[in-house]
């Protein structure tokens, strides 16, 4: 069987998404009752979760155009160390117990800021990392490793919450994003990935000086051999017609601007479920050990994603949102511990699966040279709503309670899961298909 992991610049990034997972695991749980600790209401909560949403509104399609534009691997280096300072510095506020909630508003912002960017240069890495016949493997072991650590993470950030101090679990997040760049710096530099145009590459086991590399977008291959020094070139400015580029090949597949336009209801309902009112809801130990269980149902999806890929995407895609729906409607039926835990897990199996055939499919059907900006669209689309759920939420949540808010989100979610299916366009979705020229 032919494994991603031949590839070793594909083991040093799973390895750097690998440390960085350890850390974040926890830094939901510890964000969320460090807010709460701090006298926060679910409205407070909600102003932070929506200052980490904003930014990647405001960003992310620069961000898809610089990781198209300029090496990803330095986009995920810089952003990296950026939300380690912003974590970190809120970190050691909590531990010093001077934090306010408005202080955890700064430093939400700063590590969305650095999503806005980290997150459409991981969309397109994979894909110059390893051969495409490997692409759905690759991203679902990387998934895999992402998800395993999430199963302890949060069990140990509620434990981390209730025992000792959120900050230590916070400060445990910010040294993992610098770890990670650190990795991700030892990354063997794919050549398409870089520049557009040509680099110079310093060779020093083969000459003095340097040797100018051209770079055509016809060049797929990833460079496995190390290369000596660092990639430089002029970092080009982006202009408007690149924005409009990005959105003509977004706009022109109908299949995308469904599944966009399916996330925009889907992603805000469960994200206002889960990250808002399951806190609200259950305490920090509870909590954790229901998180865990959402990771493990992740675990579960990666495994069957690398031993029998989903080859449906638009059909998995509307089985995720109906799955994710059953956690609100148990939060509206007045839910235990188990009962929350239990549809998490189902949430959680539905969501992995979608996510790597999603990805895979996208992939495999994007022309490289605008596969980061078209993404972006993509999750801009996801995103929009996001906030403003956030913030309604918890308004909502206050002077409603959370049974009443989770009751509403159900029908939504429901309404996410099935409309879709009405366009042939999402029921025919299959990977078999995205080797072929992308489909309108």
């Amino acid at each position: 069987m032919d494994l991603a992991f031949r590839y070793p610049a594909y083991r040093r990034y799973w390895s750097a998404r690998l440390v960085s997972s350890a850390g974040s695991a926890m830094a939901p749980v510890a964000m969320a009752f460090a807010v709460l600790h701090l006298g926060g209401t679910a409205s407070a909560l909600g102003w932070v979760l929506a200052a980490a949403t904003v930014p990647q509104l405001l960003f992310t399609l620069v961000g898809g155009v610089v990781a198209d534009r300029v090496s990803r691997a330095r986009v995920l280096i810089w952003s990296s160390l950026v939300a380690a300072a912003g974590e970190g510095v809120f970190a050691v506020l909590v531990l010093a117990g001077v934090a306010t909630v408005g202080q955890a508003v700064g430093a939400a912002f700063v590590t969305g800021t650095a999503a806005a960017f980290s997150v459409p240069a991981h969309q397109g890495a994979i894909r110059t990392l390893v051969p495409a016949r490997l692409i759905g493997q690759a991203t679902a072991l990387q998934r895999v490793a992402r998800n395993t650590t999430k199963v302890a993470g949060p069990a140990l950030g509620g434990l981390l919450v209730s025992v000792v101090n959120p900050g230590w679990a916070l400060a445990g997040n910010a040294l993992s994003f610098v770890l990670a760049a650190a990795i991700i710096a030892k990354v063997p530099a794919p050549v398409a990935a870089l520049v557009p145009a040509s680099v110079t590459v310093p060779v020093t086991a083969l000459a003095p000086a340097s040797v100018t590399v051209p770079v055509t977008a016809s060049v797929t291959a990833p460079v496995t051999a190390s290369v000596a020094g660092s990639v430089t070139a002029p970092v080009p400015r982006a202009s408007t017609g690149d924005f409009r580029l990005g959105w003509r090949e977004f706009w022109s597949r109908r299949w995308l601007r469904w599944i966009t336009a399916q996330g925009s209801v889907g992603v805000g309902v469960w994200l206002v479920a889960f990250q808002l009112l399951g806190p609200v809801r259950a305490g920090p130990a509870a909590w954790g050990l229901i998180a865990a269980a959402f990771s493990a149902g992740l675990v579960a999806g990666s495994v069957v994603s690398v031993l029998r890929p989903p080859d449906r995407v638009g059909l998995v895609a509307c089985a995720n949102y109906a799955a994710a729906g059953l956690f609100p409607v148990a939060l509206a039926l007045g839910g235990g511990v188990p009962v929350l835990a239990v549809t998490a897990a189902v949430a959680g199996f539905c969501v992995d699966l979608a996510l790597v055939s999603w990805s895979t499919y996208l992939q495999l059907s994007l022309p490289d040279e605008v596969h980061s900006r078209v993404e972006s669209y993509n999750t801009l689309g996801h995103l929009i709503p996001v906030p403003i759920g956030y913030l309604a939420g918890g308004a909502a949540v206050d002077h409603l309670g959370v049974t009443a808010v989770a009751a509403g989100l159900a029908v939504l979610g429901a309404l996410a899961a099935a409309v879709p299916l009405a366009s042939p366009a999402v029921r025919e979705l299959r990977i078999a298909t995205a080797y072929t020229p992308a489909r309108r």
